[in-house]
């Protein structure tokens, strides 16, 4: 019986076993040296960090405001960005691209030349905050965050000064995890992390006149037919 046929078969199938095991060990080291994991707290940290610094120039810059119209709410109002809001894009974007560069980012305002913008270079000081949470490490290639550098600019513009605030929002896979409100004229900061905690300041309770009814917060700008509807 002639077994060259069937022995020269086997030495080609370990031949391509053999590839294969190459090329999956390689694949697999080459993913680990490419990616990496980045701390949901350090995040925290740094959305915190970017926050403060955008509404430190949001407070800063409301007595000399230059403001532009973007168009037209869907309610046909007025969608008004002022200077405060390219200051705080720029500080907020500066902050967490030098800290985060490997992250996507996404901003309620874009394609501003922060690179002419002073207010980008103001802050490079981590904060070194401690939080009492176990680690908690994601893919940074996974991570999504996404700044509103100012919201309420219409109530910002009208001195309605209480209803202004900056937000982060990190978000894993597309479902948010971390989210970061903060409120540059009373200073105060809130913070939330999925499946580990919040600030103390959400800890504490807001009595109304009537408990039993109902309470329902809308936008003045965004409002939509929620008005219409209540009624």
């Amino acid at each position: 019986m002639n077994f060259s046929g069937i022995i020269k078969l086997n030495k080609r199938a370990y031949c391509v076993l053999f590839l294969l095991a190459v090329v999956f060990v390689y694949l697999q080291f080459f993913k680990a040296a490419t990616s990496e994991n980045v701390s949901l707290f350090y995040m925290l940290e740094v959305a915190i960090h970017a926050a403060q610094a955008g509404g430190s120039l949001v407070v800063s810059t409301r007595n000399n405001l230059k403001i532009h119209s973007k168009g037209k709410t869907a309610e046909g109002k007025d969608d008004s960005v002022t200077s405060a809001d390219y200051f705080s894009h720029c500080a907020m974007l500066g902050i967490i691209t030098r800290a985060l560069p490997q992250v996507t980012l996404i901003s309620e305002e874009n394609g501003i030349n922060c690179e002419k913008e002073s207010a980008a270079q103001t802050y490079n000081q981590p904060l070194n905050l401690q939080f009492d949470y176990p680690a908690a490490y994601v893919e940074a290639s996974d991570v999504t965050i996404w700044i509103d550098p100012l919201d309420a600019t219409v109530e910002y513009t009208e001195k309605l000064y209480q209803y202004v605030t900056t937000m982060v929002c990190v978000a894993v896979n597309g479902k948010p995890i971390i989210g970061v409100i903060h409120q540059p004229f009373n200073e105060s900061t809130s913070w939330a992390v999925v499946g580990f905690g919040h600030s103390a300041n959400l800890n504490e309770k807001v009595h109304g006149t009537d408990s039993n009814l109902p309470k329902i917060i809308i936008s003045r700008s965004h409002s939509g037919t929620i008005e219409q509807t209540l009624k």
